[in-house]
């Protein structure tokens, strides 16, 4: 795979030591040396100390040259000591004429800045050549006691061909290196990823619902932990979906139970609103035509016309109120969705019912937003709102307040028409919503009323999918529902 982690593992190992080796290349070419130096420098100043105080302890040369021998053969620093006339004192080196001379020379070309590399009042430390043999060496050199003078040597080996050698011996090592890490690379990314591979395609069967396959936990690792959880979630969903399906199934046959119940309700409406129509239509007719031709006493006519014309007017109205029930009960009623703003429709429903209120003294107030805007079938809703104002005139009592309140609560706006009055009892709560049921039979029919508009709200709300609510309060009852916000 042109993007697997083995791959990429394998890239970014060699790419650090491929970075590693050339770090340490480039640091031997240009740091090697100075380091070297360094570190000679600070070899030899620190045995000149010791040999100095070693002098002042005690003043037998033979002791002294015994440290010095030993000096010249584990670090390779000769030592001389001479003094002021020139005499050596004691020396120890592999050649005691040359190394005099080399004092000398220091001697010699210590007023020159370009030899001195330190200058201190107990020693001075120089860089010379010695052009009979080609080489480098340090030199520490200083007064000690007496009157005596103490030089230390110690030669600097040809540095660039150490560091050349060096170079040559760390590229060997790294192409090396390189090769067996390489090797070492590819078996540990492959132990790593195969298990990872061995996940993916068992993820891949998971999501073709193939639950058989199961990962071989073979360790403790994050891997087996991870493939032992996974085994358990294909457990899980293999059961989950086993039940599911089988709960599918019995809703199936609840659904299509259901279907049936309703299919015969509607039938039952739809049969009864159309038998009603027909005579309620004949009784009107007749009725009117009584009260132009009948010669008997007017105001008995009248008054008889008048109990016949309002009663088919009733029928009339439950026959359409059913038919339109039956309409959004069935599916049928089309729900056209637009944004609109709620306010304007509350205010608009408002001025159609001022002058009811103001007739019968009623405080009819509205609280919220100046303006929300929502989505949802502004009719559907005009006719919500207008059942609920309907329902709250009617019962309104006692201190004669209907208020209308509108709230946003997260992303939907809930409405609510709360009215004074007597409240609704526990046992008829649930109850109201449902055709033809009313609370006080002789108080519904008085104003006219078939205990359909609660029905009609319930279908219209259930057909939007939104909620809705009724809930006694303080002195009254508070009907509500929500539509989704703008």
């Amino acid at each position: 795979m042109k993007y697997s982690i083995r791959r990429q593992l394998a890239l970014v190992f060699m790419a650090l030591i491929l970075g590693i080796s050339a770090l340490c290349l480039f640091a031997n070419t240009f740091f090697l040396e100075d380091f070297y130096v360094l570190n000679k420098k600070n070899d030899l100043i620190s045995n000149y100390r010791k040999m100095e105080a070693r002098l002042r302890d005690t003043s037998d040369y033979n002791k002294i040259k015994d440290d010095a021998i030993a000096l010249l053969a584990n670090s390779g620093i000769s030592v001389i000591l001479t003094n002021s006339s020139g005499k050596v004192l004691m020396a120890a080196s592999g050649n005691d004429d040359l190394l005099k001379n080399q004092f000398y020379d220091a001697v010699l070309l210590s007023k020159n800045p370009e030899y001195v590399l330190e200058r201190k009042n107990e020693y001075m430390l120089m860089k010379l050549i010695d052009s009979n043999i080609d080489s480098e060496y340090l030199v520490v050199w200083g007064p000690a006691n007496d009157g005596n003078f103490l030089m230390l040597k110690t030669t600097l080996q040809s540095i660039q061909e150490n560091v050349k050698l060096s170079n040559t011996f760390m590229l060997y090592i790294t192409i090396a290196g390189a090769i067996i890490s390489s090797v070492i690379i590819m078996y540990v990314s492959k132990k790593i990823t195969n298990p990872i591979l061995e996940l993916a395609s068992l993820s891949v069967k998971m999501t073709n619902l193939e639950f058989e396959s199961k990962y071989v936990v073979k360790g403790k690792t994050e891997i087996d932990i991870l493939g032992e959880n996974m085994n358990t979630l294909s457990s899980t969903l293999e059961t989950t979906i086993s039940e599911l399906k089988t709960a599918n199934n019995q809703l199936q046959i609840d659904i299509e139970k259901k279907t049936e119940i309703d299919e015969m309700r509607k039938e039952f409406l739809s049969n009864v609103s159309h038998e009603l129509k027909t005579p309620i239509a004949l009784i009107q007719g007749y009725a009117e035509g009584l009260m132009e031709c009948v010669n008997d006493s007017p105001e008995s006519r009248n008054s008889y016309c008048e109990v016949i014309i309002d009663e088919a007017e009733k029928m009339n109205k439950l026959v359409k109120q059913l038919l339109s029930l039956n309409q959004l009960e069935s599916g049928r009623d089309n729900v056209s969705m637009e944004r609109f703003n709620l306010v304007e429709l509350i205010q608009g429903k408002m001025l159609s019912f001022e002058r009811i209120a103001s007739n019968n003294n009623i405080k009819f107030t509205y609280s919220g937003p100046e303006s929300i805007f929502v989505w949802s079938d502004v009719f559907k809703v005009e006719e919500v709102l207008t059942n609920y104002l309907t329902n709250a005139f009617n019962y309104v009592s006692g201190h004669k307040i209907i208020k209308i309140n509108a709230e946003i609560i997260d992303k939907v706006t809930r409405v609510t028409v709360y009215n004074s009055g007597d409240n609704i009892p526990n046992e008829d709560i649930a109850l109201i919503w449902d055709k033809l049921y009313k609370v006080d039979k002789a108080r519904t029919r008085s104003y006219g009323g078939n205990g359909l508009g609660l029905s009609i709200v319930k279908a219209i709300m259930d057909g939007l999918n939104q909620a809705y609510g009724v809930e006694n309060c303080d002195n009254g009852v508070k009907f509500w529902f929500e539509i989704d916000n703008g």
